[in-house]
């Protein structure tokens, strides 16, 4: 009775699974080049195909594959979309957006339209940018931004909260420090499949291994000195990797990472539900850590290959990455410590939870492969 009770429990959890999107939402690449002497800014926009085709009907033939000739035959409401959608002013005066072209292009996996846009900006003043396109109906959407101008280079990200950009008189690294700690800290509250496999290590902190079974951990000192170790373990490893992906120095195709990733949560789950393998809770933080690093990397997209530091956006995004983290910590961490009191939960709770992620996990597995 109590296993079918717990494979209920599982089935109605993993009933929220379709709540999560089934694929990784793409973000947008818009580029600002420098301004000449009559004033007139070069931008392209690269739009993800995945998210754009929701909006402009790209599938011609209905068969639910996306040619490139099928896109083309959409340039006229594609560049439409576009300029509606974008709103680019210096000083107090908006500037006049034409777009000139829309060409295919590539950013890791991923299928992109290029729109290719003039912008003749007769004010005065810093430039300013606003984006709507994908924020109201894709709330984790970002666009990543590189501008380069008169008074230098530019990086920034944009998503539903932030939705606009103003030029400074001079790149700073302070600035774009903060400006990617903001990034961080959206990414990772975004990111669900990073938050599951969070979660799922806090899950038995709370506990300890005796005899083979799930036990209360009484130590409250002890809990949060092994959290800690593992939280660390887990921050470590994904700053190295995330360090050498960001930088280049390391390549690896975005599909196999992300089905890693889907991979150490089914992984994690499973373990939960074997109290002899707690002490394999650090090496695990550890070891898919550095599987975690190169999926924050892809979030970076390309930005910083057209010549702009990348330190500071690096340094800042792990910052907010890591301030994500302990976030989510420190409200998980007490209602874990409230519910281990109670008598289901290492013998129920806890078990049912890591399942139905590690089911969710499975599921997440088949839809990027």
């Amino acid at each position: 009775m109590n296993r079918i009770r717990t494979l209920c429990l599982a089935a109605v959890a993993l009933g929220c699974s379709p709540l999560v999107p089934a694929h990784e939402i793409a973000p947008s690449y818009l580029s600002i080049a420098g301004t000449d002497s009559e004033g007139t800014l070069r931008l392209r926009w690269d739009l993800p195909l995945a998210e754009l085709r929701w909006i402009v009907d790209l599938d011609a033939n209905g068969d639910d594959r996306l040619e490139w000739g099928e896109v083309a035959g959409q340039h006229v409401p594609i560049q439409r979309l576009a300029i509606e959608s974008l709103e680019l002013a210096r000083g107090a005066e908006k500037c006049a957006l034409a777009a000139t072209g829309v060409r295919p292009a590539r950013h890791g996996q991923a299928d992109y339209a290029s729109v290719e846009i003039q912008a003749r900006c007769l004010g005065r003043g810093p430039l300013r940018l606003n984006n709507r396109l994908f924020f109201g109906d894709h709330p984790t959407h970002q666009l990543l931004l590189e501008a380069t101008t008169s008074a230098g280079q530019f990086t920034s990200a944009l998503n539903p909260l932030a939705p606009t950009w103003s030029e400074r008189a001079s790149p700073s690294w302070f600035a774009t420090l903060g400006e990617f700690v903001r990034h961080g800290v959206w990414h990772i509250w975004i990111g669900y499949d990073h938050i599951a496999f969070l979660i799922l290590l806090l899950l038995p902190s709370v506990l300890s291994s005796a005899s083979g079974r799930w036990q209360v951990a009484t130590d409250r000192g002890a809990v949060i000195r092994e959290l800690l170790l593992i939280v660390t373990a887990f921050t470590v490893a994904h700053s190295i990797t995330l360090g050498l992906a960001a930088t280049g120095k390391v390549t690896l195709p975005t599909r196999p990472i992300e089905i890693a990733i889907a991979a150490s949560i089914v992984i994690a789950g499973l373990l939960n539900l074997v109290p002899r393998a707690a002490r394999l809770r650090t090496p695990l933080a550890f070891g898919f850590g550095l599987v975690h690093g190169f999926g924050f990397a892809n979030a970076l997209g390309e930005l910083g290959a057209s010549g702009v530091p990348i330190t500071p956006m690096l340094a800042g995004f792990n910052l907010g990455v890591e301030a994500g983290q302990l976030a989510i910590v420190a409200v998980v961490l007490p209602l874990l410590l409230w519910l281990r009191q109670l008598p289901d939960y290492p013998r129920r709770l806890m078990p049912v939870t890591s399942l139905a992620t590690a089911m969710a996990g499975a599921i997440w597995i088949v839809q990027r492969w």
